[in-house]
């Protein structure tokens, strides 16, 4: 009975502790709530399904850069593989769930670094709170795509990172665990290697300032191999297989470097414009949080209080670093709203603790004891009001997303008969059957259940380069996997202006002219072109 008693008297502590991370749990779960389905609602999902699917056996997921053009890694593909093997008709809803894992993974992740930094976890929910609604700044960031599974491994490394320097008597293997998560997460996102520099800085700094003979870390820190070799080592695995098999390091090389440059330098513009480029992304609102808080706390230490510096201190300028040096990482790329999940959690964490101070200072107020819960339950609502007027476009889209079941994606191809195309190019090809869609398209694979003939689902890389390099890589991989259907959208998603029809495009023309019969009457603005 004793033994009962005691039990149910620790379950209020229990509750207390694990309260966090259930809210946590629920408020990523209502924000997700309208994408819980099995419609498309973003272009890049179902071109991701189509690149897994080109990777059905071992040797082409060892080897994917033989299969799939992209300027990153086969890992991230990984839960668009297992949502086609555990059901291909609900593989984007399976997604969908996978991507709502990764997020309830970085919620509590984000709690529990909250903990670990300011020992409270306000923080974390003013984190939370905004940036869960960078969800809805665009179809792009409603659906999981890279980011979803990059977080999680960003915030691991930073969590393995502080248990490491916290804990001297396991610094060595959490930190080379910490480079692990960060070399996965590499693996998903290239840009994330631009917070080596900042790992290796605040390791050695931090080296130097607990270490006697302070200069010697420099060569004989075995931490800082450590956690450069757990960078290396996830990297290292997916690399070497190509070494090993030289003559598919081409494709290796015209992915990491060649893809890379050309997909970077898309927007033709200089350094400066694209950072300033990628600035305009973020929310009004989201300038005016990090913005004060930052003032906050510069001016606090260094102008007018000039507070005595704290390791609390250190912990928000780490997470300041952290969050630009990301943002610094994707500057090298495109301006997608979607590269902000993953670099606004650990702004808005420390912007969060620059809430907690004056949240703290209201409730240490003595003189407005009788009025306490009223002016908490006043500042609350007052803050999620202010959420709610500076981000109303979003939530707008929340509810669109909610109510629409994915007619605000399929409107995007106004016109063009979706069924009745699915349903010839099931009639006219069988199951194992290649097809090809040009371009912007991707769902006809998903929705057709054929693979994707070439290395390239959507078509972009023909429309977006339009050069010569392009033509042949697209002629080549034709030639070879000889697609039963190859279809030409002319009213696509997302429509490139002065691109050429199918039945225009260099090389591609004479191929259909030797080997297919095309129609292009059937169905209104497709062109239908059929092996012989």
């Amino acid at each position: 009975m004793k033994i009962r008693t005691s039990r149910l008297a620790i379950i209020p502590t229990q509750l207390k502790n694990w309260s966090p991370y259930l809210i946590a749990i629920l408020i990523i779960f209502l924000m997700k709530l309208p994408t819980i389905n099995n419609s498309i609602i973003f272009i890049d999902e179902p071109a991701y399904l189509a690149q897994a699917r080109r990777l059905d056996s071992l040797e082409a997921f060892i080897y994917a850069f033989q299969y799939r053009t992209e300027t990153k890694f086969q890992l991230g593909l990984i839960p668009y593989i297992l949502a086609q093997v555990i059901n291909q008709s609900y593989a984007i809803l399976i997604m969908r769930l996978f991507g709502l894992i990764a997020l309830v993974i970085s919620a509590c992740l984000i709690i529990s670094l909250s903990k670990r930094l300011f020992k409270t976890v306000v923080p974390s929910f003013f984190c939370l709170i905004l940036w869960s609604t960078y969800f809805y700044r665009g179809p792009g960031t409603a659906v999981p795509l890279m980011e979803y599974f990059q977080l999680p491994f960003l915030l691991l490394a930073l969590w393995l990172f502080l248990h490491a320097i916290q804990n001297p008597f396991k610094l060595n293997s959490n930190l080379f665990w910490s480079g692990i998560s960060l070399g996965l997460a590499a693996l998903i996102k290239l840009a994330t290697l631009s917070l080596v520099p900042v790992a290796v800085l605040a390791l050695l700094l931090h080296l130097y300032w607990h270490n006697s003979r302070r200069w010697q870390i420099l060569f004989k820190s075995k931490s800082v191999y450590l956690l450069c070799l757990g960078v290396i080592v996830p990297i290292l695995l997916f690399v070497l297989p190509y070494f090993l098999k030289p003559e598919t390091l081409p494709e290796l090389r015209f992915n990491l470097f060649q893809v890379t440059v050309d997909y970077a330098s898309y927007e033709k513009q200089s350094l400066l414009n694209h950072l300033l480029q990628l600035l305009s992304i973020f929310e009004f609102v989201d300038y005016i949080v990090i913005l004060t808080a930052f003032s906050s706390f510069f001016i606090s230490k260094f102008i007018i209080h000039r507070d005595k510096w704290q390791l609390v201190d250190t912990y928000q300028l780490f997470l300041v670093f952290i969050g630009s040096f990301i943002f610094i990482g994707y500057a090298a790329g495109q301006s997608k709203v979607h590269y902000l999940i993953p670099i606004l959690p650990f702004l808005l964490l420390f912007a969060g603790y620059q809430f907690n101070i004056y949240w703290q200072k209201l409730k240490n107020r003595k003189n407005r004891k009788n009025r306490m819960v009223n002016i908490k339950v006043i500042y609350i609502i007052a803050f999620l009001l202010f959420i709610i007027l500076f981000k109303l476009n979003n939530f707008i889209l929340y509810y669109q997303l909610y109510t629409d079941n994915g007619k605000l994606y399929r409107d995007g191809m106004a016109g063009v008969d979706l069924e009745l195309l699915v349903s010839y190019v099931k009639t006219n090809s069988k199951p194992q059957d290649y097809i090809w869609v040009y371009y912007n398209a991707p769902e006809l694979y998903w929705l057709s259940d054929r693979k994707v003939a070439t290395n390239e689902p959507t078509g972009t890389w023909l429309t977006d380069y339009y050069n010569e390099t392009w033509f042949d890589r697209t002629y080549q991989q034709l030639e070879h996997d000889r697609p039963a259907l190859i279809i030409g959208i002319n009213k696509p998603h997302y429509p490139r202006s002065n691109v050429a029809t199918l039945t225009e495009l260099p090389k591609i023309k004479n191929l259909l002219k030797q080997n297919y019969n095309c129609d292009i009457i059937s169905i209104k603005d497709i062109v239908l072109c059929k092996l012989y």
